[in-house]
């Protein structure tokens, strides 16, 4: 309700109420007291809410912009761990493949084989190079992005916490 209608309410009660009325009786004026007395009530309920009504919006707005990072950082967060986790798969699937070639080489009496399985080998310990090198980068993004996380949770816990400090003046605000 606007500030403008509550008063142009306010101000067409008491239009309507009789002139002569007031003066006749003192039932009269005393009622006009209260009523004066709810408008006056009325009035500094409007500006309390008013006043009030701007910072809830700047709060939600903030909370749902920080909600959004959070849940980008958690995605990315995630993305990240299922990376390492591909590529700790490959690492895995890798060192099996190299344990059967070396398993093999030994029983192998052809030389031909023997040397493209060698080849293979070494193939393996290329990738496997290059393998630690992605997994080492992903873990150092993986920890960027767990502190990143932890910074926009925190954030996100303190505009809660200012919500419910809200709450409670709000609160203790109305009347009961």
């Amino acid at each position: 309700m606007s500030k403008d209608f509550v008063v142009a309410t306010v101000i067409l009660t008491l239009c309507a109420i009789p002139v002569d009325a007031q003066s006749s009786s003192g039932g009269s004026v005393e009622t006009l007291s209260a009523l004066l007395s709810e408008v006056r009530a009325l009035r500094m309920a409007v500006e309390r809410a008013a006043s009030t009504s701007p910072q809830v919006q700047l709060l939600t707005a903030r909370l749902a912009v920080q909600n959004e990072r959070v849940t980008r950082a958690s995605r990315d967060a995630d993305a990240v761990r299922q990376d390492l986790g591909r590529v700790q798969s490959q690492a895995s699937a890798r060192a099996s493949e190299a344990a059967e070639i070396e398993e093999g080489l030994s029983r192998e009496g052809d030389r031909e084989r023997q040397q493209r399985w060698k080849e293979r080998l070494r193939q393996l310990k290329l990738e496997g190079d290059a393998s630690t090198v992605t997994e080492a980068g992903l873990r150092a993004r993986e920890g960027e992005l767990a502190n990143i996380l932890a910074i926009e949770q925190a954030q996100w816990v303190e505009l809660n916490r200012r919500f419910d400090e809200l709450e409670r003046q709000l609160a203790a605000r109305t009347p009961q």
